[in-house]
């Protein structure tokens, strides 16, 4: 792991935010960087891992939830989301 790789990890509070909303089954919303730079916001419900990615090597690196933008189950990467809160 590079220098640039912990530069872009995201903070451990984003993944405590993101199991306290699987655990309580409540709506987050986050500020998302997508893979060409541009950020979106989005909510999220019905959140859970998405480990299509499993086997090359992204455990537990991708939550999936209903999109309310999109109006369909959307996968987000972790280390891409760069603020998270709960809001129900």
């Amino acid at each position: 792991m590079g220098l640039l790789d912990l530069w872009n990890k995201p903070k451990k509070n984003v993944r405590e935010v993101i199991q306290r909303a699987m655990v309580n089954k409540q709506t987050i919303a986050i500020k998302y960087q997508k893979y060409d730079g541009t950020i979106s916001e989005r909510q999220l419900s019905n959140i859970d891992y998405n480990n299509t990615f499993a086997d090359e090597g992204f455990h537990n690196d991708h939550i999936k939830g209903r999109c309310s933008l999109r109006g369909e189950d959307r996968t987000f990467k972790i280390d891409r989301i760069k603020s998270i809160e709960i809001i129900t």
